[in-house]
């Protein structure tokens, strides 16, 4: 289980360093323009130590809405949508992203 869990932080910290270099800044500047004062929570997935909170991955949606969803939950490699989008989180989606930190929740818990 343990092992399991290493790895599947390990996933987040790939994607995590995928999505800012695709984005062409460091991780500082990712914590910044979310709001976070302090990228002790970024830093703590970029070593596999952890895993983005909801509310974290809520913000890099709103903030760069041209990331792909999809791309920061494992489910596709592109971090980039096919086509920018400003439209709003319909709430079939909010409601499986509050379902995924019920996860996270119970994963971290562990």
């Amino acid at each position: 289980m343990k092992d399991e869990q290493a790895e599947r932080r390990g996933q987040a910290a790939k994607r995590f360093e995928t999505l800012v270099d695709a984005l062409g800044i460091d991780f500082a500047k990712l914590a910044r323009s979310i709001g976070l004062d302090r990228p002790d929570t970024l830093y703590l997935v970029k070593n596999g130590k952890g895993y983005p909170s909801f509310d974290t991955i809520a913000k890099i949606l709103d903030v760069y809405p041209q990331i792909d969803a999809n791309f920061l939950f494992g489910k596709s490699d592109q971090p980039f949508r096919a086509e920018p989008s400003q439209k709003p989180i319909p709430d079939d989606e909010m409601e499986a992203f509050a379902a995924f930190k019920k996860v996270l929740i119970k994963y971290a818990a562990n």
